[in-house]
């Protein structure tokens, strides 16, 4: 009855520590390994969960012109360290606008100061397709991966949602996670971007055919 009791009051821990809504906190959040690692002959315990939120600010932000680099997204950071890998789930969602016809823009999830793409972490330089060509023949063919594109056409200064979501593993350490964009032409608005991140602690024993991004 007791370890019973034990169990149920570590849950309730990793549920209650887990949800994490502070805006514009740029300190680093320590992600707790609550579970341990011993040999569960049946089947191992449903890992904690840990959820952040943040929250654009100011609530309008424009990119002016045309750039090959993600400019990050005011508010929109949140800086981890854990001891053990974790199973990230990032979300973005706003609204955006295009002010020049014939004209697009892209939205990307940075880790660590790098380009998330197709499992690659890329850098935020004009090169990055020249050290992944497979990706694309040009950079902005391999930017537009994964649905990443807001465009324009004949119609502009008309709102529409704009999202990012990327499912990706990181190793135990420190991890700084945030939302980029860029535009071919200009200005490119954004109004109220929000960024959840749902970590979940990664157990070898269970297969979820995810591999560490490759970094560049």
């Amino acid at each position: 009855m007791y370890l019973l009791s034990l169990s149920f009051a570590l849950l309730l821990v990793a549920w209650t520590t887990g949800l994490n809504t502070t805006t514009n906190d740029a300190s680093i959040i320590e992600i707790p390994i609550l579970l341990g690692r011993g040999d569960f002959r049946e089947s191992p315990p449903e890992r904690p969960r840990h959820f952040h939120m943040r929250y654009q600010d100011p609530n309008l932000y424009v990119i002016p012109s045309a750039s090959k680099v993600f400019t990050k997204f005011p508010g929109l950071d949140l800086a981890v360290h854990h001891a053990a890998p974790m199973v990230y789930n990032i979300r973005f969602q706003g609204s955006c606008a295009l002010m020049q016809t014939s004209n697009w823009a892209l939205t990307r999830i940075l880790i660590n100061n790098k380009v998330l793409i197709s499992n690659r972490l890329l850098p935020n330089n004009d090169q990055r397709h020249v050290v992944a060509p497979d990706l694309g023949k040009n950079i902005d063919e391999s930017d537009t991966r994964g649905g990443s594109m807001h465009a324009s056409g004949s119609t502009t200064s008309v709102a529409a949602v704009c999202s990012k979501s990327d499912l990706v593993l990181l190793p135990a350490g420190t991890h700084f996670i945030g939302v980029g964009g860029r535009t071919t032409g200009g200005p490119f608005h954004v109004w109220g971007g929000e960024l959840l991140v749902e970590a979940t602690e990664y157990d070898p024993r269970v297969h979820i055919g995810l591999s560490y991004p490759t970094i560049y």
